[in-house]
């Protein structure tokens, strides 16, 4: 018999996430810059992206998890100047995601 006390819920990661945008030019297109502390038990991590807080978000690139602070620049296609986006964090291990996203940051190209 299966009860309450055989699942357990998934934590939500802790908001560590910050970033910050460089306007694209004559030297490359628009690039936003996050990082984060590492989180306990991840081997690696997620990164996704949306144009609005409540998604829906998109994987845009991983990172591997080694360092105590960890970072990924996202130059992918879709960014523009002046244009805000939204990312989360999923941090993973050998059996996928370790906790739930949670907390979006906005971050704006000037």
């Amino acid at each position: 018999m299966l009860t309450k006390s055989n699942f357990t819920q998934a934590q939500a990661c802790p908001a560590a996430l910050n970033g910050t945008g460089k306007a694209g030019g004559r030297s490359g297109g628009p690039l936003i810059t996050l990082t984060w502390a590492a989180y306990a038990g991840a081997t690696n991590y997620t990164i996704l992206r949306a144009t609005a807080s409540t998604g829906p978000f998109n994987v845009v690139g991983t990172s591997n998890g080694e360092g105590e602070i960890l970072a990924f620049n996202d130059q992918t296609a879709g960014l523009v100047n002046g244009g805000t986006y939204w990312y989360e964090v999923q941090p993973d291990n050998a059996l996928g995601g370790i906790c739930t996203t949670a907390n979006p940051i906005s971050v704006t190209i000037p």
